[in-house]
């Protein structure tokens, strides 16, 4: 970009559009580092969210082996705080999740005594299996609040039975991932489309060559192909495998560490300057 950048006039037409297209560029590069610093932590929060749901899940696979639901809910509660309750930020209210919280390992050291006494005891299952999503949700919406990612507040996250919808709240925080993927992608593409429109504008009479018409046609196309890697949001097969990876910020950054490589390449048969 500021390899091409003239400072002698090159047309009035060309020099308006030159200044104009600075707009669309500016709003795609600021999206663009937007939305790598939210997909970092959306990152973040994936891997917090799987070692406490590991957690979760091995302690609820040898609850057998606890004498009583007091340290079961014990356990629980050590792997709660020390994911989520007790690192929660100044500034973000979570009276609610740590109110529902205590309720939830209240109600499953309770529930839990009565499934020891009566493993048939339909409702005291019904109970421990409530309280424990209840626990969960409670933990995994203060960890996107301690994040500041909030959803549009379209769906009540808890019920007239105050029982949290995690499943329904985690497919709005999904929604929100999915909308940052898609205008990341969007909006890298564009920026490559931009330069190159802009580099072609304030290109000196001197270096209309065909090199550079490479070098601009290849910007082009591989912008056009980040765009398109913006579908994948639409494709339900690869959508759980590239947007959830680790290559989706190394991808962004390849292609534009490419792009640049190719746009210092010099042709043998081109004319230096």
């Amino acid at each position: 970009y500021f390899d091409r950048i003239q400072e002698e006039h090159f047309g009035s037409t060309k020099q308006q559009l030159w200044s104009f297209a600075h707009f669309p560029l500016h709003i795609v590069l600021v999206l663009v580092l937007q939305g790598v610093s939210l997909l970092i932590i959306w990152t973040q929060i994936v891997m917090t969210l799987f070692a406490m749901y590991t957690e979760f899940a091995n302690v609820l696979s040898a609850a057998a082996t606890f004498p009583n639901g007091i340290t079961l809910a014990g356990q629980l509660s050590n792997i709660s705080n020390n994911s989520v309750f007790f690192y929660v930020p100044k500034g973000v209210d979570a009276s609610q999740e740590i109110e529902t919280s205590k309720n939830a390992l209240h109600s499953i050291a309770e529930s839990f005594h009565y499934v020891v006494e009566d493993p048939n005891n339909a409702i005291a299952w019904e109970d421990f299996s409530s309280s424990i999503k209840n626990l969960v949700g409670a933990a995994t919406k203060t960890l996107f609040d301690s994040f500041s990612v909030t959803v549009p507040g379209k769906r009540a996250m808890y019920g007239a039975d105050k029982e949290l919808d995690i499943m329904g709240a985690f497919d709005d925080y999904l929604g929100v991932f999915q909308l940052v993927f898609i205008y990341v992608f969007v909006a890298g593409g564009f920026s490559l489309i931009i330069v190159s429109i802009l580099g072609y504008l304030s290109l000196p009479a001197s270096q209309h060559r065909v090199a550079a018409y490479i070098h601009f046609s290849l910007n082009v196309v591989f912008g056009v192909g980040l765009c398109l890697v913006a579908t994948l949001r639409y494709n339900e097969g690869l959508q759980e495998n590239f947007p959830g990876s680790a290559w989706v910020i190394p991808t962004i950054c390849f292609v534009y560490f490419f792009c640049v490589v190719i746009n210092h390449i010099r042709v043998k048969w081109t004319k230096k300057h």
